[in-house]
Parts: C-alpha cells; structure tokens; sequence
C-alpha cells in the first residue's frame, strides 16, 4: 500500500508538537545530573573513588552532561 503524500504511517500514532517520552525522561535525568554536578556533591563522591573508577564515573555521566547542556542551547539531541 502507497501512502499519499502528507499522510502519515500510522493515523492515530502521536500527534504534531508532541515530545517522545525517552527525550523528555532524557532530560529530566540531565537536568538531575547537572545539579548533581553543580551543587558540589560529584566532587565530594569523586574524591573518594580511586583513579579508575573516578574516570568510569565521569565517562558515565558525560552523555548526561552533554545533552543537558545541548538543551539550555537550544538545540536538539
């Protein structure tokens, strides 16, 4: 079956304007994580990690911190 041109896949799938659940709970966790961040704790909770797992940790929580910070841009993930 050919879809018409402007017709979507699926008639009763999400409608316009409406975020994806994973972008919005993305960001929720980004904006958790840059607090963590910011408040001072992380440093506290890094100190006491050894070499190894300090770089772990961050690695970890990088792809928070880039997101939210995409997001106070403006621009999109």
């Amino acid at each position: 079956m050919q879809f018409q041109p402007g017709q979507s896949g699926n008639p009763a799938g999400r409608k316009p304007g409406i975020k994806d659940r994973r972008t919005a709970s993305r960001r929720k966790v980004g904006k958790v994580v840059h607090a963590y961040i910011t408040d001072g704790s992380l440093k506290a909770d890094l100190d006491e990690l050894n070499a190894r797992e300090r770089i772990q940790a961050i690695t970890r929580l990088l792809p928070y911190v880039i997101a939210q910070a995409k997001h106070e841009e403006g621009t999109d993930f």
